[in-house]
């Protein structure tokens, strides 16, 4: 979908949505808890509802074909298995960075063991639902993958919460009812937080779930030098705005009077949840334009940049102290 004409003549530099969204990206951020049952508890809530609500299909191919392994494959070599047939991953990486990351294939045995890992508070847990490639490779096929990532590289004294599906589904009805499940996940999610959050967002055009936002690519920016500022990642058509972010937008009342959401919901934990359009396929590049203007005072100033050989984001390719003039 191009800009619209309005835009045009207003000047507005929107990027043009030549190409259909590749992935569906939900993600949370929040500063590492102190206390342990809380840093569990956002773990298991993460994951195990994530498994329940956004990988259903990729669960019930699994139940209906023969019972994966359940003997560790940290040293397997090789294919995993006959090509097409469902798979899924569990990989524990352990606080102890000396210590080899453990990797199971899913069961439903496996996978209460992986759930019982959050408390022993690993620095990452991962759930990779596929298919196995014409090379008996994970990653093919409709894949989910759920994380919860510890002090990452590039979020250090953060914790990442990610849920992340690709590819596209050709079929329009389809990908809209994932892209709602993906946002009604994050929703829940959101509400039920049990500490502040300090961004969060859905996005269709993440490509292979990077460490950046699409914002902060063009911006040059690392996540660590956004996270617990008052300013956002960037902006999606889901957005969670923290609770400094929202206090330089004007809170709530100014988010809704803006015009470029359909709802903003504040969070018991802190900030707020708002999203632009009901459905996703109505995330035209107007709704981008009206949704970078309400929440400009909020970004890293500066020009944006265009990647030569990077696919199209939905992004406005100007300064945000531009917009608020």
């Amino acid at each position: 979908m191009l800009a619209s004409a309005a835009d045009v003549e207003k000047g507005a530099r929107v990027t043009t949505l030549g190409c259909d969204p590749e992935s569906l990206h939900a993600e949370v951020d929040v500063r590492t808890p102190d206390e342990p049952a809380v840093l569990e508890q956002l773990a298991r809530s993460w994951l195990q509802a994530g498994l329940e609500s956004l990988a259903t299909d990729q669960t019930a191919a699994l139940d209906a074909n023969a019972p994966l392994t359940t003997r560790s494959l940290s040293r397997h070599k090789g294919a995993f298995g006959e090509p097409g047939t469902p798979w899924g991953s569990l990989v524990v990486a352990p606080d102890a960075r000396s210590r080899q990351a453990s990797l199971r294939a899913w069961t439903p045995r496996t996978w209460a063991a992986f759930l019982d890992a959050a408390g022993a508070l690993p620095r990452r847990m991962e759930v990779e639902l596929s298919r196995l490639d014409e090379h008996g490779a994970p990653g093919d096929g409709d894949r989910v993958w759920l994380a919860v990532q510890r002090d990452n590289p590039g979020y250090q004294g953060w914790t990442r919460l990610v849920a992340h599906r690709s590819p596209r589904l050709t079929d329009d009805a389809g990908w809209e009812e994932a892209a709602q499940r993906w946002a009604g996940f994050l929703r829940d999610q959101a509400l039920g937080l049990p500490v502040e959050p300090a961004a969060g967002f859905v996005a269709e055009d993440s490509g292979l779930a990077p460490l950046q936002t699409p914002f902060e690519r063009a911006m040059d920016l690392a996540p660590e030098e956004v996270l617990g500022t008052d300013l956002l990642r960037g902006y999606s058509w889901v957005t969670l705005i923290p609770a400094g972010a929202l206090i330089r937008l004007g809170g709530p009342d100014a988010l809704r009077s803006s015009g470029a959401f359909v709802a903003v919901e504040p969070l018991p934990a802190g900030g707020c949840l708002a999203r632009a359009t009901e459905r996703l396929i109505d995330y035209s590049d107007r709704c981008v334009h009206r949704v970078f203007t309400a929440v400009a005072a909020a970004l890293t100033p500066g020009l944006p940049r265009r990647f030569e050989f990077d696919r199209e984001r939905r992004l406005v390719y100007e300064d945000a102290t531009q917009a608020q003039q």
